[in-house]
């Protein structure tokens, strides 16, 4: 989705497709990469595939709470 890199450190948010949840939809997490060490955080949202996709420009209330 979107990266963001600074003093060595790149902190990404991503979709986890590994697992889908009851609702069929797939948890949002913080991807933290520190010296090639990577750590997933939670951030307790869920999006399907689609949703993700028409986020970037999606102008919707909702969309904007979310990004």
């Amino acid at each position: 989705m979107y990266t963001h890199f600074k003093d060595g450190v790149a902190v990404a948010a991503m979709i986890d497709t590994r697992k889908a949840n009851v609702q069929r939809k797939y948890p949002v997490k913080i991807r933290v990469n520190q010296k090639r060490v990577r750590q997933y955080y939670p951030i307790g949202k869920s999006l399907t595939r689609e949703e993700q996709a028409k986020l970037p420009t999606e102008r919707s209330r909702e969309a904007k709470g979310l990004r």
